[in-house]
């Protein structure tokens, strides 16, 4: 069980921190109890916001879940572009973003808030290994506010820069802000795991309607 306290200020202000917890446990939580916290820092902020613990996924084929996580307002290459941070298992103990074994970025300077969506544990170009989609819905690569969606192939063993390697790159039209919301599922039936991205502001014959392609 992942908890995120995006203004908890141990790390910086408002840096944020991510509490991982046993799923055996029940009644209260106590926050003390957790078997490991990960928090922000200066450069690494808004870390446990809702969308941004992508959970666990087996990332580097050994066979042991590793913890997922995103800090959309981090300044990986410029002021906050944001960056996935992937910490391999067993993960235990008091943590920050800066001990993540694979950080990975995007180094284009229209990037904002990479990560605000993640979704983990799927093989989406058929290899067998698990692979990571995150989305930046405030980006303009191309043009304003049109959103982008990365999906970046595993094994990772080291820091990734999603510009010259993200296996698909999806950018949405102007104002779209494309990959507010990303899930999966077989939902034509042919037995294939289907993506859907959100796009939050596009128009469907009324202002901001929103609608979800996939």
């Amino acid at each position: 069980l992942l908890v995120g306290a995006s203004a908890n200020d141990d790390g910086d202000t408002s840096a944020g921190k991510v509490y991982l917890f046993s799923g055996a446990d029940t009644g209260e939580l106590d926050m003390d109890s957790s078997l490991a916290t990960i928090e922000g820092d200066e450069r690494y902020l808004g870390l446990g916001v809702n969308g941004t613990l992508g959970g666990e996924a087996d990332l580097n084929d050994d066979g042991v879940a590793d913890l997922v996580i995103a800090s959309p307002e981090s300044d990986v290459n410029d002021t906050n572009d944001g960056g996935v941070f992937v910490f391999f298992g067993p993960v235990s103990g008091d943590l920050e973003l800066a001990d993540a074994d694979v950080v990975i970025g995007h180094s284009d300077e229209g990037i904002s808030d990479l990560g605000m969506s993640l979704l983990v544990g799927t093989d989406w170009d058929g290899d067998g290994s698990e692979d990571l989609a995150m989305s930046a819905p405030l980006s303009s690569l191309t043009v304003d506010d049109a959103g982008a969606l990365f999906i970046q192939q595993g094994p990772l063993s080291v820091d990734v820069d999603l510009d010259a390697s993200a296996w698909l790159t999806a950018e949405g039209s102007e104002d779209d802000r494309l990959g507010s919301d990303l899930d999966a599922g077989d939902f034509d039936g042919d037995g294939a795991e289907d993506l859907l991205i959100g796009s939050g502001r596009r128009s469907m014959g009324s202002n901001s309607a929103g609608h979800t392609i996939g």
